[in-house]
């Protein structure tokens, strides 16, 4: 089965929409794809259930019915920065380092500025499955407290 976006694709769309330099193998975008395959349960249905991928959906974040077959940029963003993920395995910097009684603080890294967004871009897609509008997705918790804070967060495009 074909990626969401080829590994090209991806890093074409890392550098104009995030400004990310990556060199992204063809097996990150398989696995990045699988992934959001995987994240689910996600609104509405698949638009066609022959389909391979989870998406396109046949309804949009705001509830309307949708019959568009383009997959919504966020769910593209958010396999992009999966993949860049997956082919960026770098350690954050140390900022400060002392030798007595042994203290380090590391930079936060690029990786968790990268999960931040992924999160923030998927909530939209997301099922809800209670009326208290809690999340209900195994992949990250803090996926919960965005949905509790903020309700569907908006694309960042």
């Amino acid at each position: 089965m074909a990626p969401y976006l080829t590994h090209e694709d991806i890093v074409a769309r890392l550098l104009a929409r995030f400004q990310l330099e990556a060199e992204i193998a063809p097996a990150d975008a398989d696995i990045a794809s699988f992934e959001l395959d995987s994240s689910g349960p996600f609104i509405g249905a698949k638009l066609d259930e022959a389909q391979p991928h989870q998406f396109p959906r046949d309804e949009a974040p705001d509830g309307t019915p949708s019959t568009s077959e383009d997959i919504p940029d966020a769910v593209l963003d958010w396999v992009s920065l999966r993949a860049y993920q997956l082919s960026s395995d770098e350690a954050p910097a140390v900022k400060q380092e002392s030798a007595g009684r042994v203290s380090v603080t590391y930079a936060d890294p690029k990786l968790s500025q990268s999960q931040n967004r992924m999160e923030r871009l998927l909530v939209p897609y997301l099922s809800t499955l209670d009326v208290g509008g809690s999340w209900t997705l195994g992949v990250a918790s803090s996926l919960s407290r965005y949905a509790d804070e903020f309700g569907q967060v908006p694309d960042e495009s």
